[in-house]
């Protein structure tokens, strides 16, 4: 069984490992990220949509929408508590 390493400009994403099967795609953290009929696909599969980098991204920008929404939510609640305070003044 031989193995592949897939990199792109000096970042590494994993492995490629010939087995008896196919060839198994391993991801930077150890995982098998799944089974492939050719070594192409395979390496594909560790740089594509679903490749480690963008599932960085993801999370930063899943990150960066949670802060934006509870922000946007504590002035909306801080605002909500101004004009019920202010209510009866007017």
């Amino acid at each position: 069984m031989s193995s592949v390493v897939a990199s792109t400009a000096g970042d590494f994403f994993g492995t490629v490992e010939r087995t008896t099967a196919g060839f198994v795609a391993v991801d930077r953290r150890g995982e098998a990220t799944g089974l492939f009929a050719d070594e192409r696909t395979a390496r594909r599969a560790l740089t594509s949509a679903s490749g480690p980098q963008l599932i960085k991204k993801r999370a930063r920008v899943r990150r960066l929408q949670f802060a934006a929404a509870t922000g946007a939510g504590a002035i909306a609640a801080t605002l909500a508590l101004t004009a019920g305070a202010l209510a009866p003044l007017i």
